[in-house]
């Protein structure tokens, strides 16, 4: 009895943080849609007289209708509605599903490896904020300030109380993560006299750093620079280009520095 109880709950606490992650996901594709149109990265004229993160409500982003709370359903709505716009029918880009996923799967797992709330608490914050980060970057080739300096205080912040890291390792990691990715660009600028990586992705080390440590960082970078290197060669045979654009072709590589601390963090922490 004690074992089905035991089982019982924890199949009941996996789901509840499946529902969460799922919840947490939906407004992450609200982010990542909404922020870039905030802030001026997307130029886009809307029918809305008020537009932020919480106004107005959920609708769908080629004729504006509104979505109704039963169809606005994590997941289990894009399934329902086949991944069309009940209004128009137009297709519902699968980034929505895909990035409530993945944040449910984070949620799961990042709880189970860190024996602690408080830490769960962050390092979830921490990779849904590098989520938003990924797909903005990839969608528009850039990181905004808006997430990327208050990540990199919140790292500081978050060491200080929690002592995850010394403090100290904290604000080591926040300098070497910027002039890392600055001693790079510098040295592309000096090789090809063009910049080849911007200063969003600086800021965005800085603040992977000041949650991480300085100790990772080399892990964290070089692993990212492969994992850019393996998408651009994919991306290459895709398309069909020739080997003359090989590099021509502006890659971002926020995602990959994301994806590479969100690595780093599952298996390594």
């Amino acid at each position: 009895m004690c074992e089905i109880n035991s089982l019982c709950s924890s199949t009941l606490l996996v789901l509840m943080l499946v529902i969460f992650g799922a919840v947490i996901g939906s407004f992450l594709n609200t982010v990542i849609y909404r922020l870039p149109l905030m802030t001026g990265i997307e130029k886009k004229t809307l029918p809305f007289k008020k537009f932020n993160l919480l106004v107005p409500r959920s609708h769908c982003r080629k004729c504006h209708s509104f979505i109704p709370l039963y169809h606005n359903i994590p997941i289990i709505s894009f399934c329902l509605l086949r991944g069309k716009c009940l209004s128009c029918e137009k297709k519902i880009n699968f980034q929505y599903p895909f990035i409530e996923i993945l944040s449910s799967l984070l949620c799961v797992w990042l709880f189970v490896i860190m024996g602690n709330f408080s830490l769960f608490v962050f390092f979830y914050f921490f990779s849904c904020c590098l989520l938003v980060l990924a797909f903005i970057d990839i969608k528009y080739q850039t990181l905004p300030n808006e997430i990327t300096y208050p990540l990199i205080g919140l790292g500081l912040a978050m060491n200080l109380w929690t002592e995850f890291i010394p403090i100290l390792d904290s604000i080591y990691g926040c300098l070497c993560g910027y002039l890392f990715i600055l001693a790079i660009e510098k040295l592309y600028f000096f090789i090809r006299k063009k910049h080849g990586i911007g200063r969003g992705d600086a800021k965005l080390l800085a603040g992977i750093g000041s949650w991480l440590g300085w100790h990772p960082l080399a892990f964290i970078l070089l692993l990212s620079c492969l994992l850019s290197l393996c998408g651009y060669l994919v991306l290459q045979v895709v398309a069909k280009k020739g080997f003359e654009d090989f590099f021509n072709q502006a890659v971002p590589f926020g995602p990959f520095l994301a994806c590479s601390s969100i690595f780093f963090i599952i298996y390594f922490q």
